[in-house]
């Protein structure tokens, strides 16, 4: 125990004496009644118990106490027993249907001959005996005569031409380009095909005004070969002096774009996050991996998605027949 002044309970107490407790749990037990007068006369009490319950008789049931069970279990009732049940049951059940009466539903289907054949012989046994069902029947019949005798409607001549042609005005309403309060799109649309039927206006419609086009465009040609002939002809520049001054001057303008560079990424803040961003996904490979893939499959989805609305067209948006 973990507290020895504490009493043992008694449910320990009844443990102990029926020997179910460790071996040091007894020997606490066992040190406490040596000192705790309230707990040994409580055990004393329970040794007492037991031990009356001990010399108690044992108890069995009377030798007819089956046969008076099995007596009062009600038995299977018999084949015929359960026939006459079960017919008593149906027959109920069609006096109890055959005093109901007729639903509308029920009419309806007898005048469109969806019964059967037993489902309608029953409906007419029933009529013949109820009046009410007979006289609703009666006016189901006035309305189904009354649908019957009104004149067939039919489209008058010409209908489906007219209808097409609407349908054809309004999708050649609709294919063309919309002017009321156009997008930001449809402007850049608009005046892109405006400049491309004004500079198809300006091609030249002749071979003599293709003659003079070729020869417009072949000027920048002739000056790059007049400069070429020009430096072969000079003695003192040739063409690999040309080419070292070109290089030193290709050089000097890397150098330069690459000091601007330095000097705009040195100062923009835009530079500086990126290069933590860059300095993180070094840090981290995997998850600059993570992100090759999310590239990845977002390209991929791009792709098709292109694909499936620019290139290939499903042939449910193509033009009707």
């Amino acid at each position: 125990m973990n507290n020895p002044s504490a009493h043992v309970s008694s449910e320990a107490l009844q443990a102990y004496l029926e020997g179910e407790l460790a071996a040091e749990r007894i020997e606490q037990v066992e040190a406490h009644l040596t000192t705790c007068s309230r707990c040994a006369s409580e055990l004393d009490a329970w040794r007492m118990v037991f031990s009356q319950l001990e010399e108690m008789p044992g108890l069995e049931p009377s030798e007819s106490f089956a046969d008076r069970v099995m007596a009062e279990v009600p038995g299977r009732p018999s084949l015929a027993r359960r026939l006459v049940d079960g017919l008593r049951t149906a027959l109920g059940r069609r006096i109890r249907n055959a005093e109901e009466h007729l639903g509308p539903d029920r009419l309806q289907e007898l005048l469109d001959g969806a019964l059967g054949t037993g489902d309608r012989r029953r409906a007419h046994a029933h009529m013949s005996a109820c009046s009410h069902c007979r006289s609703e029947f009666q006016e189901w019949q006035t309305i189904f005569a009354s649908l019957g005798s009104l004149p067939h409607l039919e489209p008058s001549e010409g209908f489906s031409q007219r209808v097409m042609a609407a349908h054809q005005a309004s999708a050649e309403a609709a294919g063309a380009p919309a002017t009321a309060n156009p997008g930001v799109l449809d402007r850049a649309l608009q005046w892109a095909g405006a400049m491309t039927n004004r500079a198809g206006g300006m091609l030249p419609s002749t071979p003599r005004g293709w003659a003079g086009l070729g020869a417009v465009a072949s000027l920048p040609a002739l000056g790059i070969l007049a400069v070429v002939g020009a430096v072969t002809a000079h003695p003192l520049l040739t063409l690999g002096s040309l080419a070292t001054f070109l290089s030193w001057r290709a050089a000097d303008a890397v150098q330069a774009a690459l000091a601007w560079a330095s000097g705009w990424l040195a100062d923009s803040a835009v530079a500086s996050v990126l290069w933590e961003a860059v300095s993180a996904l070094a840090a981290s490979p995997s998850i600059a991996v993570a992100g090759l893939m999310a590239l990845w499959a977002l390209t991929l989805a791009s792709a098709w998605v292109l694909y499936r609305n620019v290139i290939a067209p499903s042939p449910a948006t193509g033009r009707h027949a």
